[in-house]
């Protein structure tokens, strides 16, 4: 039994000895290569700030048209689901 403790204690310790510093660059990665993250950001020409762009787009009329009704549409099937929903509250809560 001592000696399975010992060796746990040996593992641990060993582990974190090799493990350095939190946050430490591992040094054999550290040095003038480039990061993947370096590259992907340059392959896809994106940067390193997550501030959203402003996007500007106009729409047309029938677009505008298109997505009113489909506004219109979801809009009654919320408000159907959602009184069927307070429908079935309301007399189960009454059957007692």
């Amino acid at each position: 039994m001592k000696n399975v403790v010992a060796g746990l204690l040996l593992a641990l310790s060993s582990g974190v000895a090799l493990s350095g510093e939190v946050g430490a660059q591992d040094p054999r990665l550290a040095g003038s290569a480039p990061s993947i993250l370096e590259v992907a950001l340059a392959d896809t020409g994106a940067s390193y700030s997550w501030a959203a762009l402003p996007y500007s787009s106009q729409a047309n009329s029938h677009q505008m048209a298109e997505l009113k009704t489909q506004i219109d549409v979801i809009n009654q099937s919320m408000n159907k689901a959602l009184e069927a929903a307070i429908e079935h509250r309301l007399l189960s809560s009454l059957e007692y």
